[in-house]
């Protein structure tokens, strides 16, 4: 996809499909995509823009001065493996505006920070 020029803008775990018998990993709902060079950040109505808030990227949100790129969806990759790992989500807010604010300047609580469920044994 990357290779083509084609950001997805929308990775989720809702947009992530797996087969159970082949292990095939899909991509869907190419909704949002673009075609780079074309795309250029611009500052937007947090309500209006494309993608999931809960998973955007920084540049997507058009606050950031930059050009939106294939790490856009790295990032937002990477917030899926979060919510994977940890059950939640690395920012949380029901208000639109904090939570752009959240991916553009706060980093999210480590993995580390996570307790792990105890791998001894009571005899």
């Amino acid at each position: 996809m990357h290779e083509n020029r084609i950001i997805h803008k929308d990775i989720k775990p809702q947009n992530i499909i797996i087969n159970p018998q082949t292990k095939q990993i899909q991509l869907i709902d190419f909704s949002t995509t673009t075609k780079l060079p074309k795309e250029v950040a611009e500052i937007r109505n947090p309500n209006a823009l494309e993608g999931t808030l809960a998973y955007i990227s920084p540049e997507q949100t058009g606050r950031m001065n930059r050009r939106i790129d294939y790490r856009s969806d790295l990032y937002s990759l990477g917030i899926t493996f979060y919510e994977l790992l940890t059950r939640q989500l690395p920012f949380i807010s029901q208000d639109p505006i904090e939570l752009v604010h959240f991916h553009i300047a706060r980093k999210p609580k480590s993995l580390t920070d996570y307790s792990r469920p105890s791998t001894t044994s009571s005899l």
